[in-house]
């Protein structure tokens, strides 16, 4: 048995990071990994909070631990700003990279290769990752060992709880446990099921469940079943981890690091801060690390000077406990009883208003620098109120030492968070990221300069901006048609059955007449609005309808024109509340100046906000009518409205106008959808750069709808607004990176048909084979779309605002089709990537059997789309087949496609005809650019 907080760091692989990039005056950053080590003494004071500890020790178990660790610095270690930023893995993934430098980057660290718009080298940090919950899957995350109680002394046995929300009717069902089973006899265990946390539990009778294995039980066939029903699995596990070493080795690692225990990684001076950010999982772990006492070392030193708090609540960690499940998170319906968050709750000493004790989350000497920071679903889910009121109803001092700053209007996890079937409403856009970017910023100089930042910003009892959602009149949200409103927040009350039925007084933030709050940070899209967002949504019908589900939030659009406002939904239109796009920016701008001056918004991100507003879709001026019908859910027959469905959960909002085009031939848009959601969900491609393929394409394309429905999607993975502005109206080239220049030639290059060798060999060798395959087939897809948008006429409202006119110039004859689509191709990108090449098989299946014209009109089509500038057919056409095919040369060839051309199809396709002609000759067209990008010529 090891005793001793010694640390050893074993340094396994040493790389320059981003093939050796340089960020300013601080040259390159390398990546460090490897694994750190020490062990668990019972006689460090606050080693000994360890729960089951003693247990340890008495059954003679080993109390090393063994953590996976990741650095990234500067390779000069002194050139960074001194300061270490760790990122704690929320499940095992890093955070850090998407939120503050928005970039496309996995789960681990590790394997990072996009750094996303540079921020967080820019401004010289030093970033780390250290693995820590022991208790996750998978292999690409980072993990940790800890001590076990398994021996041959003894066992340790204990009461564990497992709760399982199916979420699906697919029954029987096997389901893992956290802990062994000691005993496999059910009768040693119990099995209740509920539809709420409100009712009581009921038995599952023995014969409907039973024990696989000591690590996993079946759930068989249930009379009347909710999807969303409770199972609650009470047992007698064995072998615990020892899950709170996280706390002591985190302590003493960082310890080690910054007072010169590992010169080869920092030597003396070269680290003078420390701060840790934790979001959602992380963030409850530092609450709870702070709470337990782990900020000071063995010699009584701080480890981190600052800490970033965001999205944990009032809410700890279920960690250091005996058979604790890191993992798990008390939400009224999911987790409800586990046991991550009782008093204290405020960072300031406090009285329990229920059982008269008091307490603080902080010590009496901590002297770190706190912001905490909580979306607006921490108010539903995570008892957000309780951090800046006393339980009882009334406002808290905030100490001195801390920030508590909350965004409105915004759901916890951001966009990037994936909708999920059960969620009654489109889940909430908003981002909160550039807030936390200045936030971040802000604490570092505060921690390092003594800078103070801005004032706590929340909304509080006093203003009348946090209100009780249970007392009628306080809570006010819009009838909005279709519409439920929560049942309540998410309760708690004191553990002990003498509390049973005292909760504490809880508040969420007060709305305006429209359903959007009004106290805290209101981000640009909150304070100009073009919808009602919320923090929580509900559970649909067949999964525990009417409760709140999980943590995420809502989104209700705004009605687009007066004409268009349902009966009952009293809130303005789109249409009255911004006339102009002009008066929309005008707006947009003031609310970034506002930001900018309080501190909480960096200037270069304000200007990305006017950005987006200057070229935003704007549905509710007046725009040209398509082609064909742009159809709602309703206007689809009852069969084909799944598909619909189906784009909602995956991507968290209501169809775009391409795709509501394109279901006027319902199997194409289901062939469709495959590759784009590949395209989107499925790469590694930094989403800067493709971002900023997307774009040039549509420049390229002269497409008004394609720049602007992806303006807004490259300013939130990092581009520039100086960037975006040089790009659109072919201004400054300097203000390119080299590899961005690269991919926007290349683009442009394909779009207009005169690629080079040298170009596919130049990126080729930069990206590596897997992401040029992603961004080749990235053109080629959007190749598809702009000329899918020309032949369909969809134009965005106010088209050429921005000086952009439809129309793709006429390339040199022949240049875009100099090589031809071959299964030869299709191999060599299945072999790359096979998602994609799937989803193009799909795709052009889907066409290829839905055309439905005459067999020889049929395959002149096809022809003319290959080869657009080919001869003309011997026999001269007559008729809609001479139509048809001068239809599919000027769209195949040129891109563009006018009304005489167009209407002609029109009238003898109809529109669902119509459609399908249009998407059969744009992917057809594309095609050859696959082979010619990936061949290199």
């Amino acid at each position: 048995m090891m005793q001793g907080s010694a640390v050893a760091i074993n340094v396994e692989r040493r790389d320059l990071a981003f093939d050796g990039r340089k960020f300013g005056r601080l040259g390159s950053y390398e990546l460090i990994a490897g694994r750190l080590s020490g062990g668990l003494d019972s006689r460090d004071p606050t080693h000994a909070r360890v729960a089951l500890i003693d247990e340890a020790k008495r059954l003679g178990i080993d109390l090393r631990y063994a953590s996976d660790f990741c650095l990234l610095r500067p390779v000069e270690a002194g050139a960074g700003n001194g300061t270490l930023l760790l990122d704690v893995l929320n499940r095992g993934e890093q955070k850090a990279f998407s939120l503050f430098n928005r970039a496309t980057a996995g789960g681990d660290p590790r394997e990072i290769t996009d750094p996303g718009d540079d921020f967080l080298m820019n401004a010289g940090y030093s970033i780390l990752w250290l693995g820590w919950q022991p208790d996750i899957a998978g292999d690409a995350v980072m993990k940790a060992d800890f001590p076990v109680l398994r021996s041959s002394q003894g066992v340790f046995t204990g009461r564990s709880v497992e709760e399982f929300i199916l979420d699906s009717s697919d029954l029987p069902r096997r389901l893992p446990l956290s802990y062994p089973a000691a005993d496999l006899s059910s009768s040693s265990a119990q099995l209740t099921r509920r539809s709420n946390n409100r009712e009581n539990r009921k038995p599952v009778s023995a014969e409907r469940w039973r024990f696989i294995s000591p690590t996993e039980i079946e759930i068989g066939p249930q009379p009347d079943f909710d999807p969303g029903n409770i199972f609650e699995l009470v047992y007698d596990a064995c072998a615990p981890v020892l899950t709170g070493t996280a706390f002591a080795m985190l302590r003493d690692g960082i310890s080690h690091l910054r007072n010169g225990g590992a010169s080869d990684l920092f030597p003396a001076g070269a680290l003078q801060h420390a701060i840790a950010f934790g979001t959602s999982q992380s963030g409850r772990f530092l609450r709870d690390f702070l709470w337990q006492g782990f900020n000071r070392d063995a010699s009584g030193r701080p480890v981190f000077d600052g800490f970033f708090i965001d999205c944990a609540g009032a809410r700890r960690a279920f960690i250091n406990a005996p058979f604790a499940q890191p993992g798990r998170f008390s939400r009224a319906h999911e987790d409800h009883f586990y046991p991550d968050d009782q008093f204290p709750f405020g960072y300031q000493e406090a009285v329990d208003p229920l059982t008269g004790r008091r307490g603080a989350l902080l010590s009496p000497d901590e002297t770190a620098k706190i912001f905490h920071t909580d979306s607006s679903s921490e108010f539903w889910q995570g008892r957000s109120s309780l951090v800046m009121t006393d339980g009882a109803g009334k406002d808290v001092v905030i100490p001195d030492n801390v920030r508590v700053y909350t965004y409105a209007g915004v759901q916890h996890g951001g966009p990037n968070a994936r909708p999920l079937p059960i969620f009654a409403y489109p889940t909430n856009p908003v981002s909160e990221a550039r807030l936390l970017r200045a936030l971040l910023l802000a604490l570092t100089d505060w921690v390092t300069a003594g800078k103070t930042p801005p004032d706590s910003c929340h909304p509080t009892i006093a203003e009348g901006t946090l209100v009780d959602p249970s007392s009628p009149g306080q809570w006010k949200f819009p009838d909005i048609p279709g519409v439920r409103i929560p049942l309540g927040v998410n309760p708690l009350s004191p553990e002990g059955r003498e509390f049973k039925g005292q909760s504490y007084r809880q508040f969420v933030p007060a709305v305006d007449d429209d359903g959007n709050e009004v106290g805290g940070i209101r981000l640009p899209d909150i304070a100009v609005p073009v919808a009602t967002y919320c923090g929580w949504n509900i559970r649909r019908k067949g999964f525990a309808e009417g409760e709140l589900a999980s943590v995420r939030g809502s989104l209700f659009p705004y009605p687009v024109r007066d004409a268009d406002r349902r009966p009952g939904d009293a809130r303005p239109s789109l249409q009255s509340l911004y006339p102009t796009r002009a008066d929309f920016v005008a707006k947009i701008a003031q609310s970034v100046d506002r930001l900018v001056a309080q501190g909480f918004l960096l200037p270069e991100d304000g200007r990305a906000y006017v950005t987006e507003a200057e070229f935003r879709a704007m549905p509710w001026l007046a725009a040209p009518p398509a082609r064909v019908p742009v159809l709602a859910r309703d206007d689809l027959a009852a069969a084909d409205q799944e598909i619909y469905d189906a784009y909602i959960a995956r991507r968290g909002v209501q169809p775009s106008l391409i795709h509501r085009a394109i279901a006027n031939a319902p199997d194409v848009l289901r062939a469709y959808m495959p590759l784009s959601n590949a395209l989107r969900y499925e790469t590694e491609l930094s989403g800067k750069l493709r971002e900023l393929a997307i774009v040039a394409v549509g420049v390229a394309a002269r497409s008004p709808y394609e720049v602007e429905a992806h303006v807004r999607f490259a300013l939130a993975t990092g581009v520039r607004p100086d960037v975006i502005q040089a790009l659109v109206s072919v201004g400054n080239n300097n203000v390119f990176e080299p590899i961005e220049r690269m991919v926007i030639d290349l683009a442009q290059a394909a779009t207009c048909g005169n690629v080079s060798s040298a170009q596919c060999r130049g990126l080729r060798s930069a990206l590596g084979e897997e992401r040029f395959a992603e961004l080749a087939m990235q053109i080629v897809f959007y190749n598809m779309v702009v000329r899918i948008l020309a032949g369909l006429d969809l134009r965005p409202a106010g088209a050429g605002e921005g000086g952009i006119t439809q129309g793709i110039a006429a390339p040199a004859e022949g240049l875009l089709h100099q090589r031809s689509w071959s299964d030869t191709m299709a191999d060599a990108l299945l072999d790359c990537r096979p998602v994609l090449a799937e989803g193009l098989r799909l795709l052009l299946d889907g066409i290829d059997r839905g055309l439905h014209l005459d067999p020889e009109v049929h395959d002149l089509v096809a022809s003319a789309a290959t080869d657009p500038f080919g001869p003309e057919p011997s026999e001269k056409l007559q008729g809609d087949a001479a139509h048809i095919v001068a239809f599919v040369r000027m769209l195949a060839g040129h891109g563009s496609a006018p009304d005489v051309l167009a209407s002609p199809c029109l009238s003898a396709l109809g529109p669902e005809g119509f459609t399908r002609l249009v998407v059969f000759v744009s992917v057809k067209s594309s095609l050859p650019l696959i082979s010619t990008l990936l061949s290199g010529s």
